[in-house]
């Protein structure tokens, strides 16, 4: 098969938006459509830009939900090209995984001395289901606590501590998760207080990706002594802030406080391959495995793969030949404030939330005569951020999202080490933008907010 042949025969006889939506999701196509993306067909990328078939190129701010960590990065496309032509057969199962051993190994040292045990899986949902069994395991207890809009993934046990609690009741699995505020520490407190006893942990992602939250270090230090407390696990969900996403290896470390487990996921991927890790400490693993007929619920097909293995490979070797990539990340963080939270005399007020490269940004218009604008910000917190969205796409080539259609903010999430330049030209393009819809007329922005209502209706 000449799939390079294939691919351009089909998109010369077909759309593909058409066929998506016939054949996997209109909605999805609905969604696209209301982000000017529907008919858009990407081709081509470098490291940082995607490149449609017309030529025309677009800063990629999205990176695959940050799991090109890298870019799209050629070593990391070298890597799975290796393991592809590799003699030594994959997922053998009835053998130990030279890959997986070496991956481990590379994994225990990346984490510096805080873990000592990896299990691989496909993906981070995977990761949150190993993770919550393992808790449930160690301490015999069903019930875990989790943080109001926290997300782990789309699986039902993942879902299970969704911290949408509206997501929950779709798939009726409402109730056995505890559901606080983020750094509440007298609510976590008082959680344990009346169900100590049915709690196996706290599962906690370090930033809130979907609000910008971030875990602070107090709250962290109140969640580690109440586990040790009462027997139960914590466990931080790294999956999208692991590997130098916040500027350091992992996002835990800024508040000197080591979790049981960690979930990670997206980063070892490279976004070429689907892979995910739980990191545990030994004493976990010790009450996990404490007999050799539980390696039969901790199991999975394709975890060890030879394409998945050596791309994670990749990736961490990435960071030890770059080693100022966490101090390049933190400047990223400042320059992007910097350029936003600075606008003295500007028409727009800018929020940043999160850390390092994983931010939230949200942009209020202080010109009161745009009431339809405002009706809109406080009925329906997402549609204004959706039009941002598309008008950097359409207007300055910039691909942004909005993090999972929660909230009234954008998501930036770029490859780690993507230029400061390019950053600056984002906000720049975005004071543009924001400038504009703030001083519209009422007339444009109902307008605009119409279109964008039949899009996705």
């Amino acid at each position: 098969m000449n799939l390079q042949a294939r691919i351009d025969r089909f998109l010369a006889t077909h759309q593909v938006a058409e066929v998506y939506a016939r054949r996997v999701n209109h909605f999805y196509t609905k969604y696209l459509t209301s982000l000017g993306l529907a008919d858009v067909v990407f081709t081509d990328h470098d490291t940082h830009h995607l490149v449609d078939r017309d030529g025309n190129r677009y800063l990629d701010l999205v990176a695959g939900y940050g799991a090109c960590y890298w870019g799209r990065a050629e070593f990391v496309r070298d890597a799975a090209r290796q393991a592809l032509e590799l003699r030594m057969p994959s997922l053998v199962q009835f053998s130990h995984s030279v890959l997986g051993a070496m991956l481990a190994e590379a994994l225990v040292s990346y984490a510096a001395g805080d873990f000592d045990r990896v299990f691989f899986t496909n993906g981070g949902a995977e990761s949150t289901d190993y993770a919550l069994k393992m808790a449930r395991m160690v301490t015999g207890r069903p019930r875990m606590v989790c943080f109001t809009m926290g997300y782990h993934g789309l699986t039902l046990g993942a879902l299970g501590v969704n911290g949408s609690v509206k997501h929950q009741k779709m798939f009726g699995v409402d109730g056995p998760a505890l559901v606080l505020p983020l750094n509440d520490a007298e609510a976590l407190t008082d959680a344990f207080r009346r169900h100590g006893r049915e709690i196996a942990g706290v599962i906690v992602e370090p930033v809130i990706a979907r609000t910008g939250d971030v875990a602070s270090a107090d709250f962290m230090r109140v969640a580690r002594a109440l586990c040790d407390r009462h027997g139960a696990l914590l466990i931080c969900d790294e999956i999208k802030t692991g590997f130098g996403r916040t500027g350091k290896p992992f996002c835990y470390q800024w508040s000197g406080v080591v979790p049981d487990i960690i979930t990670v996921a997206k980063g070892l991927s490279g976004g070429v391959s689907a892979v995910g890790a739980v990191l545990s400490r030994e004493h976990v693993y010790r009450k996990v495995f404490d007999s050799i007929e539980k390696i039969a619920v901790y199991s999975s097909t394709f975890k060890e793969n030879h394409v998945a293995m050596a791309v994670g490979l990749a990736v961490l070797d990435a960071f030890d030949r770059h080693p100022g990539i966490y101090d390049h990340v933190q400047a990223a963080e400042s320059l992007v404030r910097q350029q936003l939270e600075t606008t003295a005399g500007s028409p727009v007020s800018y929020t940043i939330g999160g850390r390092g490269l994983v931010l939230t940004i949200g942009a209020s218009s202080a010109v009161r005569s745009n009431v339809v604008r405002a009706l809109v910000d406080k009925v329906e917190g997402d549609a204004i951020p959706g039009i941002l969205c598309r008008r950097l796409f359409a207007e300055h080539r910039i691909l942004v999202s909005l993090p999972n259609r929660f909230g009234a903010s954008v998501a930036v999430i770029p490859a780690l080490d993507l230029p400061h330049e390019e950053l600056g030209r984002f906000t720049t393009a975005l004071r543009t933008v924001a400038g504009e819809m703030a001083t519209e007329s009422n007339w444009r922005t109902l307008r605009e907010v119409v279109a964008d209502a039949r899009a996705v209706l």
